[in-house]
């Protein structure tokens, strides 16, 4: 990670400590503040992180319809004869 390209964005920069990840790849976590939103991908690519994963307006709509459905059948009562115990 570039320090001074970060430092360019205009921003406050920090870096944590390298250490083992989950599944024993080095990490390190980083933190930048105070820069400006068309830089947000550039600060994003120098650090070497993955972008959060942004849901379509149809995948939201089927995981809401998976929940709700997933709901349903764990507050169905055995009583309304809908499965058996």
């Amino acid at each position: 990670m570039k320090r001074s390209r970060l430092a360019e964005l205009g921003g406050a920069v920090w870096q944590g400590d390298i250490g083992r990840g989950a599944k024993g790849r080095r990490v390190q976590d980083a933190w930048v503040c105070g820069i400006r939103p068309e830089a947000y991908k550039l600060a994003i690519r120098l650090v070497g992180a993955k972008r959060r994963r942004v849901m379509s307006p149809a995948q939201r709509a089927a995981l809401e319809r998976a929940t709700m459905a997933s709901l349903r059948f764990r507050f169905t009562s055995a009583q309304d004869g809908n499965y058996t115990a």
